[in-house]
């Protein structure tokens, strides 16, 4: 059973992820927050706004400044359940070039696991999970700040981001619009 958030922020913070910078500009507990709250916000299940506040917690791709070992995912499994850890492990696992080739192809996704250097097997609700996991961090950083410039990391997936959008649904589509909507993307980005 998921602890309750309260207990869960007071866990993350034990853990010291409010001193820890992330790249959008705020500390990766304030980062974090702000998916679960992005996803509570935009009405998804529980199980991906738990995901969401620990969706980097062993590290991910491009964000190694905090890692929690693997060795202790039994015990995050039981602070937010096994649903929302395996897609966490996903989050982090995922090698970016295997999930982006996986978004571009139309059979089932080949991803791979950069923890364990082997094929990653998913269920096509897992790999949704991990595309909405994968958007919502994402726009929760650059709805903040991707329009003051668009270098920043974040702003350089949209249009792969745009085309997870499209393959997730109208509500992912919708906050795709509210934060890069009324951008020339393709100006900026090839």
């Amino acid at each position: 059973m998921a602890a309750e958030v309260d207990v869960l922020k007071g866990f993350l913070t034990e853990l010291g992820m409010k001193e820890v910078h992330h790249p959008s500009e705020t500390s990766f507990y304030a980062h974090s927050i702000g998916v679960h709250s992005y996803f509570l916000a935009i009405g998804s299940s529980s199980q991906l706004a738990l995901a969401g506040l620990f969706h980097s917690i062993y590290g991910a791709q491009g964000f190694e400044d905090f890692a929690l070992p693997l060795s202790r995912r039994e015990e995050i499994s039981s602070l937010i359940g096994p649903d929302a850890e395996k897609l966490v492990y996903l989050y982090c696992a995922a090698s970016d070039d295997s999930l982006e080739e996986s978004v571009d192809r139309d059979g089932p996704p080949r991803l791979w696991d950069r923890f364990k250097n082997r094929p990653l097997e998913v269920t096509a609700a897992e790999f949704d999970g991990l595309l909405w996991l994968t958007l919502i961090d994402v726009l929760e950083q650059d709805a903040r700040w991707v329009r003051k410039d668009l270098s920043n990391v974040g702003a350089r997936w949209a249009p792969f981001l745009r085309k997870v959008s499209e393959r997730l649904g109208p509500i992912a589509i919708n906050e795709w619009n509210r934060v890069y909507g009324g951008l020339n993307i393709s100006e900026h980005f090839q």
